[in-house]
């Protein structure tokens, strides 16, 4: 008994209606590419007899090979200049090397090919699983070898004829859809019934609408013309974009904002085979040099166009086969709303596009529009003087694309010793934190007198007097096993971005904590909660773990896995995070989320990502700008004066997180506020990591991301003083318009007198460096 199965039968036959499978052929031989040459590929696992021999198939016109690997087929399948069919001959039992190139169909796709099966012969109809199984694998045709060489060609012939010329079809429709999306040309697609389903960018950006306020609704609900129209009472339409013949002309088009432009339009309706129309495609192109009304008067409905429509020998209309899809019901379109940027971005485009604008206006319009488009809106554009600026260049650098060499790539392992310690701590450390709460708190002391354990003593210290253990409902062994897995996977051998960095870091955070909590403003009175103080304490312990003694730019540049893992963005931060919460789950012994439930373990940890990913000093303007415009700080103020600000984070999270992101980033630099001996000593060791990195660069030949920082030539005042310049100065006072640090400021000038002294004293100073005096 013979089978044959054609699988695009299946389909319901409304689908493809014959008139417009005419038509699609008739456009597919006018604007789609020639098909091409058929390759077809005879499959034979085994040396068997072909129900069609390969010099018959070449004598048909067409191309044959014969193929017993699934390798070989996968290749051939890539071939942009044929169109392949792949010809399985399957015999009683699936041979391994078909089912594994059934796999691979499965798994790849057949994009530009199509399939056929030659079943064997047999008194008995294949079983409905084999017929299945071979169609899931994307087999379109199925035969049996008894039905002869006949019947193999006429296959042959549906196949391309169909599938093949379908799938040209549908690549070319992919193609002229990514052209219409990038258009300069504002274009919009219609339905039979006047109803929007589809529009570009172009369209977006010069009508002021997005593209969920345009799907669904009627094209006259978008577009309007806003003068009377002559036109209408010869088509019987008070509207031109429902017009059904072909038309062109200058029109004015309300905006979104009221005001009007003057476009030339284009209405070219799509017909089908049966002369109905299907579709109408409205292209509009503004015209800079017309008159614009400013009245800003509201919609009224009339129109008024100045257009010409060809006759039936300059109509052109584009026949298809298939609706652009089923519009069904049209569900209710909630606007998005527009934030403060595109609110003024669309301000600027509105008086730009104004006639009465004057050209040299327009002209800084446009160059206000280019920044905007800039991503790193608040990233400050440092001048380059001839002398590279360093330690600002530098954290400011997020890496280039580097090319991905195993010979530069860097790989860190980390070697990770545990200590153990006792429950009570010595007498020299108990000494050593009596001043923990002060700013004069001497973290490098006790680095020394807890042999290299600060995290664990300060971490112990610190959330005992939060009371972390009720908050996060925990014992306090677990916080302890916590902080000494944390401390354990901090690298010793990095200068600066150890375990005791992380301890500095947390009894800074402690101790602005302590300060907005005490403080009498009317925009602290809502106080930090219980968890929002565990994240900021957690972000502290975790923001730098595992950190392997390089930048960002470093690991971006020398193709290192975790810049390839995080996509070159945020690179250390995301691994912090992600590595933290890797290791802290993987026992009870030290996880110290297991006491609370679902919902608050997720917003802990949404805050804590958020917290540490704050530390990624590329986006150190973007937050301060943010922070500053949030209306957090008291705005003309020269001096901190809570009481004179009527602002307040109180109901606004969004704010609120604003605020302990800035808390968090004053904590991790706050080096140059700690007394003069400990900013010297933290200046001397972020300089010699810097210097290892830098040695490392140019020993692999890559770009120096400090040029500064050569161990041989490095001014370490200058370097301070920029550094406070740029990044300290302006973050910490604004903090402290918020909330006053006076301790902190106090100490910042005095270390930047001391830097800038040393600076001026020092010899060689270049030209190009007079400007910090």
């Amino acid at each position: 008994m013979s089978v044959s199965t054609d699988i695009s039968k299946s389909l319901p036959s409304k689908s493809v209606p014959k008139h417009t499978m005419l038509s699609m052929e008739k456009a597919s031989n006018v604007y789609v590419h020639p098909p091409g040459r058929i390759k077809v590929i005879l499959f034979q696992p085994n040396k068997t007899k072909a129900v069609v021999l390969p010099q018959a198939i070449i004598s048909r016109g067409y191309v044959c090979e014969v193929s017993s690997s699934p390798e070989s087929i996968l290749t051939q399948l890539q071939d942009p200049l044929n169109q392949i069919v792949v010809v399985i001959n399957i015999e009683n039992n699936l041979h391994h090397s078909v089912q594994e190139l059934l796999r691979q169909f499965q798994s790849i796709g057949l994009h530009n090919s199509v399939v056929m099966a030659i079943l064997p012969h047999s008194r008995h109809k294949p079983s409905e699983t084999l017929v299945s199984n071979l169609q899931e694998a994307g087999i379109s045709r199925i035969f049996t070898s008894d039905e002869g060489e006949r019947r193999f060609f006429q296959e042959l012939k549906l196949a391309e004829m169909n599938e093949l010329r379908l799938k040209r079809i549908l690549q070319f429709s992919q193609a002229l859809k990514e052209a219409v999306d990038h258009s300069h040309d504002a274009i919009q697609v219609t339905n039979k019934d006047s109803s929007i389903i589809y529009v570009n960018k172009s369209f977006i950006e010069l009508n002021g609408f997005t593209s969920e306020e345009c799907l669904g609704r009627p094209a006259s609900d978008i577009l309007r013309c806003s003068d009377e129209s002559k036109w209408g009472q010869d088509n019987g339409s008070k509207n031109v974009f429902a017009k059904k013949d072909y038309w062109e002309g200058e029109c004015s088009i309300e905006r979104r904002s009221g005001l009007a432009s003057k476009q030339y339009i284009k209405l070219i309706p799509m017909k089908t085979a049966s002369g109905e129309i299907s579709h109408r495609v409205t292209i509009q192109r503004l015209l800079f040099a017309q008159d614009i009304s400013s009245t800003g008067s509201p919609r009224q409905g009339n129109q008024k166009c100045n257009g010409t429509t060809p006759d039936s020998s300059t109509t052109h209309t584009l026949k298809t086969s298939t609706s652009r899809g089923s519009i069904g019901s049209q569900p209710k379109v909630i606007p998005l709303p527009e934030t403060p940027l595109t609110r003024g971005v669309r301000t600027i485009m509105d008086a730009r596009d104004n006639s009465v604008c004057p050209p040299e206006i327009r002209e800084s319009l446009d160059k206000c529009l280019e920044i905007f488009r800039n991503v790193e809106l608040y990233s400050p554009n440092v001048p380059y003087t001839g002398h590279p600026i360093g330690i600002v260049e530098g954290l400011l650098n997020r890496g280039r694309r580097y090319s991905l060499d195993s010979s530069k790539a860097v790989n860190y392992t980390s070697s990770h010793h545990h200590h153990s310690t006792t429950s009570t701590p010595p007498p020299d450390v108990q000494q050593c934190l009596e001043s923990l709460h002060t700013w004069t708190f001497d973290i490098i002391q006790l680095e020394k007198v807890s042999h290299l354990q600060p995290l664990y003593y300060v971490g112990m210290n610190i959330f005992n007097e939060f009371h972390m253990c009720d908050a996060l409902d925990v014992d306090d062994s677990v916080i302890g096993s916590w902080l000494k897995l944390m401390e354990s996977n901090y690298h010793r051998k990095n200068t600066y971005h150890n375990s005791t960095h992380a301890a500095d870091v947390l009894q800074g955070t402690a101790y602005l904590v302590r300060a907005f909590q005490s403080s009498k403003s009317e925009a602290h009175e809502n106080k930090l909660e219980p968890l929002e103080i565990a994240a900021l304490l957690i972000t502290a312990v975790i923001h730098d773990v595992d950190h392997p003694g390089r930048t960002n730019a470093f690991l971006t540049n020398s193709g290192n896995s975790l810049a390839v893992l995080y996509n070159d963005r945020a690179v250390l931060e995301n691994h912090h995070a992600a590595f933290s919460f890797k290791v802290t789950l993987q026992s009870k012994q030290h996880n110290i989320y297991q006491g609370i439930d679902n919902k608050t373990y997720h917003n802990l940890r949404s805050s804590v990502v958020d917290l540490v990913l704050a530390t990624d000093m590329s986006k150190h303007f973007e937050h301060l700008a943010k922070f500053k415009g949030s209306q957090l700080v008291a705005q003309g103020d020269e001096t901190p004066n809570s009481s004179s600000t009527n602002l307040t984070v109180q109901g606004n999270q969004e704010a609120r997180m604003l605020m302990k992101r800035i808390l968090v980033k004053c904590a991790d630099i706050s080096n140059a506020s700690r007394p003069l001996e400990l900013c010297k000593l933290w200046a001397s060791k972020i300089a010699k990591e810097y210097f290892d990195q830098t040695d490392e660069e140019k020993e692999k030949n890559l770009p120096v991301v400090f040029p500064d920082f050569d161990q041989h030539t490095c001014n370490l005042p200058r370097t301070q003083v920029k550094f406070i310049d740029f990044f300290v100065s302006g973050l910490f006072n604004a903090w402290n318009s918020y909330c006053p640090i006076p301790v902190m400021m106090d100490h910042i000038n005095f270390n930047y007198e001391y830097w800038k002294q040393q600076y001026d004293s020092s010899p060689n100073i270049s030209e190009d460096e007079t400007e910090l005096n």
